[in-house]
């Protein structure tokens, strides 16, 4: 039979190991990512390109989003342009 206690243990080393990953792999993204230079705009290009990230051969600009924040009030794309923009979609199980 299977007890609180050790469905709890259970729980507890599988967040153990999940925390144990993430610190791995934010590690590694410190550690491969290369820092930042003065002259930007040219890294960038070079840096998609040694990623093999095709750059668009015109300006496109992004669709529209919207989403809720933490509050639950909307927060749309729109008004962060031309300011750099980063979007991180979270999900648990």
């Amino acid at each position: 039979m299977v007890t609180c206690v050790s469905m709890l243990r259970a729980h507890r080393r599988l967040l153990i190991v999940r925390g144990i990953g993430l610190l791995i792999a934010s590690l590694a993204v410190v550690l491969l990512v290369p820092a930042p230079s003065p002259a930007v705009g040219e890294d960038i290009r070079t840096l998609l390109r040694e990623l093999a990230i095709q750059v668009p051969s015109r300006e496109v600009s992004a669709p529209s989003l919207s989403l809720p924040d933490t509050n639950g009030a909307p927060v749309r794309l729109a008004d962060y342009k031309g300011r750099p923009v980063m979007i991180y979609f979270w999900t648990t199980y």
